[in-house]
């Protein structure tokens, strides 16, 4: 029987330290709630942010893809115009000599 009530005894002790660490727990989360308030505006600003400069990042990355495009335009007209100066510099030198034989 005394062991019985030894057992009580610690079930009423624990019992009572539980109570005292959740009123101390609640009080705490009451003191900081003003705290945990204030981190989870700072995280909606943050990911408000992040937001905008995924945005921005999208935007720059389609404007990058535009950009390479016209760079392959232009790379395709050079090769295009160095192949027609290519082309008439030949003609010309071929028609200077059929014209330099055709004057002797």
């Amino acid at each position: 029987e005394q062991g019985g009530v030894m057992v009580q005894e610690f079930a009423k002790q624990v019992e009572a330290e539980l109570r005292q660490v959740e009123s101390s727990s609640v009080r705490e989360y009451v003191q900081q709630s003003s705290q945990v308030l204030d981190l989870h505006n700072e995280m909606q600003k943050c990911d408000g942010i992040l937001a905008k400069m995924q945005e921005m990042l999208l935007g720059f990355d389609a404007d990058l893809g535009a950009v390479s495009a016209e760079i392959r335009e232009l790379q395709f007209e050079s090769r295009r115009m160095r192949t027609k100066l290519k082309n008439r510099v030949s003609a010309e030198s071929k028609l200077r000599t059929f014209l330099d034989n055709a004057a002797m």
